[in-house]
């Protein structure tokens, strides 16, 4: 098989694995998504991670809460402009209403999705 019939047998289900990447984010477009964007190897990403999911925990009933691992779906990132890590995007009704590069405490983390919900 060549290279170029290889590839365009890959590029479909490139793009089909995209879209059910990205549909999973926008299943309730009217609810306040929080969006943190992460990496393994990333230091501050590693701190903040107890914080966000702790967070998450108490504040379900406000906002649908994801990690999303850069290195291991890197479409959703570019799709959302990532380009510093740890980002957090506040998402509703479909739309980027906010966003945040660099850690966060837990203070900062509730302040940024007040100011959203």
């Amino acid at each position: 098989m060549n290279k170029s019939l290889l590839l365009l047998l890959a590029v479909p289900v490139l793009a089909i694995g995209v879209l059910f990447q990205s549909s999973s984010l926008q299943a309730d477009d009217s609810k306040l998504q929080i969006l943190k964007f992460e990496a393994d190897w990333c230091g501050p990403c590693q701190q903040m991670k107890p914080v966000f999911d702790k967070f998450a925990k108490k504040n379900s009933d406000i906002a649908t809460f994801k990690s999303i691992n850069v290195d291991d779906q890197p479409s959703i990132a570019d799709s959302y402009n990532v380009r510093g890590l740890p980002t957090v995007v506040a998402v509703k009704d479909g739309k980027v209403v906010g966003r945040k590069t660099g850690y966060m405490n837990a203070f900062s983390l509730k302040s940024f999705v007040n100011k959203y919900k």
